[in-house]
């Protein structure tokens, strides 16, 4: 969703479908496939409501038009800049299983901790300046973080 354009979830993904299983796997992805009337497009699940706040990050920073730069990528994280509509736009990614989601996450690079300017996670609306320290991000936990100047 924060990538350059268009985004691209798969069917479901977005009700939280995960698909019926047989009991010997025996059966198509067809066979097993939830149908979505079935939800009634229901805008109640996580999923859903998760998927809505990125396109709207997405909308309002501009992030489907501007160029990007990888800033680090390793085996568990993955940070980049997208040039948005007003400035950089830093992005936090990693793929921490939910039992670890609460602990912190160290990012490096992150950006500049310049003197006065305040930054916010656009997906939480919580200030993150504090946790600029010696060139990184230390995020206070593994969710996702999408840097917004205020």
């Amino acid at each position: 969703m924060l990538w350059r354009g268009i985004p691209i979830i798969y069917y479901g993904t977005e009700q939280g479908l995960s698909g019926h299983q047989s009991p010997d796997h025996n059966l198509g992805q067809d066979a097993l496939r939830e149908s979505l009337w079935q939800t009634r497009y229901s805008t109640d699940p996580w999923q859903y409501r998760f998927l809505a706040q990125l396109n709207g990050v997405r909308k309002s920073f501009g992030l489907s038009v501007g160029d990007t730069q990888l800033r680090n990528a390793t085996k568990n994280s993955l940070v980049f800049t997208r040039a948005a509509s007003n400035g950089a736009a830093w992005v936090f990614l990693n793929n921490a299983a939910n039992a670890t989601a609460r602990s912190p996450q160290l990012y490096c690079p992150g950006p500049d901790a310049s003197q006065g300017e305040a930054w916010y996670d656009a997906l939480s609306e919580l200030p993150m300046s504090s946790y600029l320290v010696k060139g990184c991000f230390l995020a206070p936990d593994k969710f996702p973080k999408a840097r917004r100047d205020r």
